[in-house]
């Protein structure tokens, strides 16, 4: 039995931008071999958005299976404040250096980030690019092995997104911030800037 060679590394968050992506890839591309990766982070920002994270991503996962892929996961955990755009990228850049069969490595960053960064002094996203780029540069026994940066969404913005993806998906998504347990279920907390995004966004398309 062949050995699944993945040439294309998605980073799956299982917030809207990241899963439109992954659904983008599989039904437009593919011929593309992909491998999905979740990476939860726990630390400075709340301590149960992994947790609504990882049961979007769990939802997500089960609901594509009949499309070909591989799925992995881990787990990083801060005590201080830390840009998860950054540890992204940084992941991102560690597994496709250390797979020499990854040439791609797909990030879900949309219309509305670039021009958002266009206006930052400091931005997560761009130091998360540039440390990609060191440590793709500088891993040991590369071989001439080079994984570039793709971004498949970035010409959509939240509402082509939500049109892109099945009704009963763009529901599995949580892009919240600062999801809350109530009576042991988790729920959205409706009033971060993400929540008030996709709202937004939702009333302004006709899914």
């Amino acid at each position: 039995m062949e050995t699944y060679k993945a040439d294309t590394l998605v980073m799956l968050s299982g917030g809207l931008d990241s899963t439109a992506m992954l659904y983008k890839l599989l039904t437009t591309e593919p011929e593309r071999k992909l491998h999905v990766h979740h990476l939860s982070i726990q630390g400075w920002e709340n301590n149960t958005k992994h947790l609504a994270e990882q049961a979007a991503v769990q939802n997500i996962i089960e609901y594509l299976a009949d499309f070909d892929f591989v799925y992995s996961e881990n787990a990083y955990q801060f005590d201080h404040r830390a840009f998860d755009q950054m540890v992204y990228y940084y992941h991102a850049a560690c597994l496709a250096a250390s797979d020499l069969n990854i040439k791609e490595v797909a990030i879900g960053r949309i219309k509305t980030d670039i021009e958002a960064e266009a206006n930052q002094v400091i931005s997560p996203t761009k130091a998360g690019r540039a440390i990609f780029e060191i440590v793709i540069e500088t891993w040991p026994r590369r071989r001439g092995h080079r994984p570039q940066l793709i971004f498949p969404v970035e010409e959509l913005n939240k509402q082509e997104l939500i049109k892109l993806l099945p009704e009963e998906l763009f529901k599995m998504t949580c892009s919240c911030r600062k999801p809350r347990i109530v009576q042991n279920i988790l729920e959205i907390c409706g009033r971060c800037r993400k929540c008030r995004e996709i709202k937004n966004a939702k009333s302004n398309t006709r899914v």
